[in-house]
């Protein structure tokens, strides 16, 4: 299956789901350090898919709230996985909404690829879906074999998604049944 084609499918369970930011979903809040500390909020629900009564996250087939294991050399779950083979692209995601102020984005997270046999097509790609409906391209990492990375993309101004509902999907593509990727610490950074 294409990947337009499945990016299509999943807008429409998207749209046939309700909203599962409940009580027990907190957003990241203000968790970015700097000179600036108080001026980002990440309005990611469950930043690091350790609210495990948390619903905000979708998981299709093949992917999981892993709550044992370790990536990067020993960082503990839980955090978002891919398994393979997936026979096509597969998706975690979540429906949030921007805060009132702020208009300015940036999309940040740590991933890590295993794949013996460290095949280009084992990859991710992260998609944003505007309030227009319109579909924001966010980053597409390089795929085959990647231990331990961070990803760090400014997004620009985006004045039409403040106050706004936006759905967030990060794609994982896995031909390989001895391959997984580990997707963890998402933030979409509002200021």
């Amino acid at each position: 299956m294409s990947l337009r084609v499945y990016i299509a499918l999943m807008v429409m369970v998207a749209l046939a789901t309700t909203s599962a930011n409940g009580q027990s979903c907190q957003q990241g809040g203000s968790h970015i350090c700097g000179p600036n500390c108080n001026i980002y909020y990440d309005i990611i629900w469950d930043p690091n898919f350790s609210q495990t009564t948390c619903g905000a996250w979708q998981f299709d087939q093949g992917t999981q709230r892993a709550l044992s294991g370790t990536y990067c050399g020993g960082w503990p779950a839980p955090f978002g996985k891919f398994n393979g083979p997936s026979n096509g692209w597969r998706s975690i995601s979540q429906s949030t909404t921007a805060q009132s102020q702020g208009s300015n984005f940036s999309f940040r997270y740590e991933y890590e690829i295993t794949d013996p046999l460290n095949d280009p097509l084992t990859s991710l790609d992260i998609w944003i879906v505007q309030p227009n409906g319109s579909w924001f391209h966010v980053d597409q990492p390089p795929g085959g074999s990647q231990w331990c990375r961070t990803r760090q993309k400014i997004l620009g101004s985006h004045p039409d998604w403040t106050g706004q509902p936006l759905q967030i999907y990060i794609f994982g593509y896995l031909p390989n049944s001895n391959s997984n990727i580990i997707i963890d610490n998402i933030s979409l950074n509002q200021s």
